[in-house]
């Protein structure tokens, strides 16, 4: 695309395609302190010999201890960087510089008419790699199946879930007959019998499901309340799953989902999507196992649906490409069947556009109702997520709650020092919240001050 006009029409265009990110949200795509540290440092126009921005590419040269400058890219459709420096971290000091420079003093830098040759092979590669990534239709003649081999090694499989989940109902009954006073004090190695065996009936779901026991905060009082919650929703799938015939099939697919069955992606992604300007609400990575899980939750501006995007990394690995929070991005996304469908894949990403304050339930007796409603689809739900106006953060009797408009207020789970923060961020004034419910209370994972946006870790 080209640019005609004054340097401010120019920029002014280029800035409704491209959203330059805040200093806190590029923080949020450095692999540790040291490289924020290190770009920030870069971010000054005498470390840089030239730079460029496009609407698809930002691009410059930065002079290191060598003889050649550093050649750092960022993709800007798809955040995603490159450079010619030999550092392993990713991405490394300069992509970081690069945008916090831009976030300082996009002034300096020169608006291009097209991008530069190896800035458009890079860019060009990376989206005819995205494309190759999405489902064709299949227009060879279809692949032979087994059938009978498939009807088979389902119906063993079937015979094995059914056989594992019986002894897991007769073992939690026992567990109960026989009182859970000294579930406190056991080790984790009492649930690995009963989890292996429940892999061995390759249901791998309820064996995790088994081993996070004891990861229950047994020395809080209270513990039972949220230990015996947790046996009781397993004890439920179990049931629910010998009578799988009976309930809606919408149903029947998160039972299975829950208990262990996966669904193939590409299978997903041969759905039709909703095409919406999607508001990245916040961003979790969770260690087990050594196994790295992303949580990301966004927002449609226009349909008001909530996504959840789960992506999966060997520990230590870090994405190949992040969405940041507090952008939006303009996406097809495409969700994972289910009788209340939250999981969901991005199946085409256009790149970032202005964000905006979206709307909310006006107080909790309307995000409970909703509660309600989803339960009733689907009853093994752990967590919900809502966004809500005109709450406030009370610090009452050494707990934290989160009260609304008519003074009706959730527990409010986040730890002591974020309590704090948003209580000092907002200055004690109703603001509008993002929370994850769940039946022990609410977390709070980001919030708007008079339409400032702010993300809790």
């Amino acid at each position: 695309m080209f640019f005609y006009g004054s340097q401010n029409q120019k920029a002014h265009h280029l800035s409704l395609m491209f959203m330059p990110l805040t200093e806190d949200q590029i923080t949020q795509l450095a692999p540790d302190a040291a490289s924020v540290k290190a770009g920030q440092q870069l971010a000054t126009t005498s470390k840089w010999v030239s730079k460029a921005i496009h609407e698809k590419a930002m691009w410059g040269n930065c002079q290191g201890s060598g003889k050649n400058p550093y050649r750092t890219m960022v993709d800007l459709q798809k955040i995603a960087f490159k450079c010619s420096c030999p550092s392993r971290k990713f991405p490394c000091k300069h992509g970081l510089g690069l945008l916090y420079l831009y976030a300082r003093a996009s002034s300096d830098f020169t608006t291009a008419a097209a991008l530069e040759p190896d800035v458009e092979e890079w860019v060009s590669k990376r989206a005819a790699k995205a494309d190759a990534k999405e489902p064709k239709e299949e227009t060879a003649a279809p692949k032979k199946t087994d059938a009978k081999g498939q009807e088979k090694r389902a119906e063993e499989r079937e015979k094995k879930v059914s056989a594992g989940l019986e002894e897991l109902r007769v073992w939690l009954r026992d567990l109960v007959r026989n009182g859970i006073h000294q579930i406190p004090s056991v080790s984790p190695s009492f649930y690995r019998t009963i989890a292996a065996r429940m892999v061995d009936a390759q249901v791998p779901a309820m064996a995790n499901a088994l081993n996070r026991l004891h990861q229950l905060p047994y020395h809080q009082d209270g513990w039972q309340k949220p230990f015996l919650r947790r046996i009781s929703s397993l004890y439920l799938l179990s049931e629910a799953y010998q009578y799988l015939p009976h309930v809606p099939v919408p149903l029947q697919t998160d039972i299975k989902t829950l208990i262990g069955w996966n669904t193939p992606k590409e299978q997903v992604l041969q759905q039709e999507g909703i095409l919406d300007a999607w508001l990245v609400l916040s961003r979790e990575l969770e260690e087990e196992d050594r196994l790295t899980t992303e949580h990301i939750w966004l927002v449609g501006q226009q349909h008001q649906r909530f996504a959840l995007l789960l992506n999966f990394y060997p520990m230590g690995q870090v994405p190949q490409f992040a969405l940041v929070v507090g952008t939006t991005i303009t996406a097809e996304l495409v969700y994972y069947p289910s009788a209340y469908p939250l999981r969901a894949l991005v199946k085409g990403q256009q790149g970032l556009q202005p964000s905006t304050l979206p709307s909310a339930e006006p107080d909790f007796n309307s995000v409970l109702n909703q509660v309600a409603h989803a339960l009733a689809l689907q009853p093994f739900l752990e967590q919900l997520p809502f966004l809500v106006s005109e709450v406030k953060v009370v610090h009452q009797k050494e707990k934290w709650y989160l009260v609304d408009q008519h003074q009706h207020r959730l527990p409010l789970l986040n730890p002591e020092v974020e309590g704090w923060r948003v209580l000092a961020t907002s200055a004690a004034a109703p603001f509008t919240a993002f929370i994850i419910y769940t039946p022990d209370g609410v977390t709070l994972r980001a919030y708007w001050v008079q339409q400032q946006f702010y993300p809790l870790p």
